[in-house]
């Protein structure tokens, strides 16, 4: 009895101990420990909870990544600092926000002071939107860099796509693509959308034009299509005004904006397309050394020069002013405005004074 009773009260003892239920709780936490950080895991499965993830696995996560346009090689040498999924980074100014950015995953390089984002959405406080497959934020410049599919919607109904884009916020928001990255566009909140391809962009947020910088063709949709051709073109959004322009270091004989419908050709040194929301194009100004040619017809040539043309489009009319002068086979017509109907081959002079058997101006 007495070898029984020290055995008996320490079986209750153990049954008892309040240490048990600690160590039945340590353990528990002890597997669910093992298989969160030392099981392998994919950084691409979802997860809802903070994610303790070792440098290595994460840096070979990273050089097994496929190359990208952003594969600089800090992004492939160096584990980044954080790395967080469904991320939002704002921009301020005076507490007021400037700049979102959304990223389905986001990785900071806090020694270097870039983000490299996946998938990310921009949204501008004047309403342009930015998309693109990845991007990189410079924190210290306060420019973010989109590459891959980049999609530009500005709020005056524009839409711009490249693979390449670059965002400075300061000191104001400005968007620019290098004139070595084509620019495919296009303007559809009109009657008559608007396509255009350019090398190049700028646009700003001071006054919401978007710039064409090089190689520009705009291509005006409708009843009656027309092509314009130049090196430079100024969307002025407020007012769905479009301004053309030649490069000045160009020879002389070859800075001339071109713009082409059928049967029609018409050049000068710049030119303006004026557009309506809800309507075809208005009318385009032709500006110095205007020159055009009416290609529709088959038994004469009508052709004709000035400093000033206006062609109005649904009226198939141009009117041509500041010492104009139309040809029509040899017969020349001067005055202070001629206008020239392409429908019905009717002139309008004011002032005329008629001169015949006269030689046209030269081949275009």
């Amino acid at each position: 009895m007495q070898y029984c009773s020290p055995v008996s009260r320490s079986v209750k003892w153990s049954k008892n101990s309040p240490y048990q239920s600690f160590l039945l709780i340590g353990l528990f936490f002890f597997f669910v420990a093992h298989l969160l950080l030392l099981s392998p895991s994919s950084l691409e499965d979802d997860f809802t909870g903070m994610r303790v993830i070792h440098p290595k696995d994460l840096l070979s996560f990273l050089r097994n990544d496929p190359e990208t346009p952003a594969s600089v090689p800090f992004l492939r040498n160096v584990a980044p600092s954080y790395s967080a999924r469904d991320g939002v980074l704002y921009s301020t100014e005076g507490g007021k926000p400037k700049f979102k950015l959304l990223a389905r995953k986001t990785n900071l390089y806090q020694e270097n002071q870039i983000a490299h984002i996946r998938d990310s959405s921009a949204f501008l406080e004047d309403g342009t939107e930015i998309t693109s497959k990845e991007a990189l934020y410079d924190l210290v410049k306060s420019q973010v860099t989109f590459m891959g599919a980049v999609k530009s919607r500005f709020k005056g109904g524009a839409l711009v796509e490249s693979e390449l884009a670059i965002l400075d916020m300061k000191p104001f928001m400005h968007l620019s693509i290098p004139t070595t990255e084509a620019v495919h566009g296009q303007k559809t909140n009109l009657y008559s959308p608007v396509l255009f391809d350019s090398m190049g962009l700028e646009y700003s947020e001071e006054d919401k034009n978007i710039r064409l910088l090089s190689k520009v063709k705009v291509r005006i949709s409708g009843p009656k299509s027309v092509e314009v051709l130049s090196d430079r073109c100024n969307v002025v959004q407020a007012k769905d005004l479009l301004e053309f322009t030649m490069d000045e270091n160009r020879i002389i004989e070859r800075q001339f904006v071109v713009a082409t419908d059928p049967g029609m050709f018409l050049k000068s040194r710049r030119m303006e397309v004026h557009l309506q929301s809800g309507r075809q194009v208005e009318e385009i100004i032709a500006l110095q050394d205007v020159f055009f040619e009416n290609l529709g017809q088959t038994d004469s040539k009508t052709q004709g020069t000035g400093g000033k043309g206006v062609y109005r489009v649904q009226d198939n009319e141009i009117k041509l002013s500041e010492f104009p002068q139309l040809y029509q086979d040899r017969d020349t017509v001067t005055g202070d405005t001629i206008t020239y109907n392409r429908n019905s081959e009717r002139v309008e002079v004011i002032q005329s004074n008629a001169i015949y058997n006269t030689n046209p101006p030269p081949n275009r």
